[in-house]
């Protein structure tokens, strides 16, 4: 049996084994663990400030790089932490639950679903259909908030770039607006629209696929409705349903938003700019008359949000 002869360095001393065609070596995580723990706690109820100087004093000694990266961690690890829908069932239970209800519920109320019978659909429909995904994450405020939206990524394939993009509002249109109702005194209202996308009708055909549990929780919500269109897939619940109006995360929500939107302005005599199509100008006495039109047409479903002052 022939010998194994290990390389030897200029000292004398045997070379340390070579890692060949291994993964890399995963970075150390900074924090400690026993801090990991406590500043996830703390930043998720918002005291954050004791857990984050207690981990950076022990690390005091370090580099600035060393410190950088605590940085990082702690606020992609803690402050942006969100759970996918399985995962935040496990952590928030019961509350998890409520929020995954309440987001499924707004869908209902908006008549944004169309449930479909699986029998109808063909199997390029169904290959086609898109995602629906909800995640969880906990507010600094406490209180557990779910957010859905539809996988988009499938519509890349067919949808051109230019049928898809919306606008949106410059800058220094935005700058130059507040500058001139601050020079001239103008009475100033913003309008919060809840749900915006969900006001546009969609134009198109789109399916989407709801898996698991939210499909069994979508049937709580309308049994009626729902329930006989259910269908297991692998020992797994599933709902098709097709969008009567836009939802997050399809390609075109913006730009249907945006139509819808600059079309009411026109019918109440705003007039577009033709230099930012995200920007509308009329010349009024007192906004009164405005935000009852917009709580007429955006309001029925949730209150919208009104601010005013000079």
């Amino acid at each position: 049996m022939p010998a194994t002869i290990i390389p030897q360095n200029k000292d004398g001393q045997h070379d340390p084994p070579r890692r060949t065609g291994l993964r890399p070596r995963r970075r150390q995580n900074l924090v400690p663990s026993k801090f990991r723990e406590q500043a996830h706690t703390m930043f998720q109820i918002g005291e954050n400030f004791p857990a984050y100087i207690e981990a950076k004093i022990h690390l005091h000694h370090n580099n600035k790089t060393a410190k950088h990266n605590l940085e990082n961690n702690l606020i992609n690890h803690t402050i942006m932490t969100q759970y996918h829908v399985s995962k935040g069932l496990k952590v928030f239970s019961k509350k998890g639950t409520e929020a995954v209800m309440n987001e499924l519920k707004q869908l209902h109320d908006r008549s944004v679903l169309d449930p479909k019978d699986p029998s109808e659909l063909s199997d390029e429909e169904k290959k086609a259909s898109l995602q629906y995904l909800m995640f969880k994450i906990k507010k600094i405020c406490g209180r557990i908030k779910g957010r859905g939206c539809a996988d988009g990524r499938k519509q890349r394939t067919y949808t051109p770039k230019d049928n898809a993009s919306a606008p949106t509002v410059a800058a220094e249109a935005l700058m130059l607006s507040c500058i001139i109702g601050a020079m001239e005194e103008r009475d100033v209202t913003t309008v919060d629209i809840p749900g915006a996308f969900m006001q546009a009708e969609m134009d198109n055909v789109i399916h989407m696929k709801i898996e698991g549990t939210m499909a069994k929780l979508l049937t709580k919500l309308d049994p009626k409705m729902y329930r006989q269109y259910l269908r297991s897939k692998k020992g797994k619940p599933v709902l098709y349903i097709q969008l009567k109006k836009a939802l997050y995360g399809t390609l075109k929500a913006a730009l249907l938003f945006w139509k819808n939107l600059s079309s009411c302005l026109q019918e109440w005599g705003f007039e577009i700019s033709p230099y930012n199509w995200c920007v509308a100008n009329k010349t009024i006495k007192g906004c009164d008359r405005h935000n009852r039109q917009a709580k007429e047409k955006y309001g029925k479903e949730a209150p919208l949000t009104v601010k005013r002052g000079k």
